[in-house]
């Protein structure tokens, strides 16, 4: 347990409402806590000028944009994508010729999860859905 000591105090609380006993927050530490474990360093919650993208990897050959939502909102993985685009999460990274991978992922209570994953440029590119 000694090694994942400072693993675990880093872990974040999230900020879901207390009467949720799923919270996108326990998916989120999940994969910090493997990617961690792994020598990768994700960070989550990270602050762009229009919001926060719940992780992000940035290895040599790519990087990794997470949007991850909770079967319950009545969210599907392309809604977590389409946030992804909205907020513009990835034009950070847009000058620095690696591959930007999204990834929008929903959970539920189940541990079932559904994900999809698009190439920025790729989502930049879509068409937005008519309800936007």
């Amino acid at each position: 347990m000694g090694h994942l000591a400072p693993i675990l105090a880093s872990l974040s609380g999230g900020n879901e409402p207390k009467e949720s006993s799923l919270r996108e927050s326990h998916f989120r530490n999940a994969m910090y806590v493997v990617f961690t474990l792994v020598g990768e360093q994700i960070r989550y919650e990270v602050p762009s000028a229009r919001g926060r993208s719940d992780s992000e990897l940035q290895l040599p050959e790519s990087i990794y944009i997470f949007e991850l939502k909770l079967k319950s909102s009545g969210q599907s993985a392309r809604d977590a994508l389409w946030q992804i685009r909205e907020r513009g999460y990835g034009d950070k990274y847009l000058g620095e010729g690696k591959p930007i991978v999204c990834v929008g992922a929903v959970f539920d209570s189940t541990a079932g999860i559904e994900w999809e994953q698009m190439r920025y440029e790729a989502l930049k590119e879509l068409p937005l859905p008519v309800n936007q």
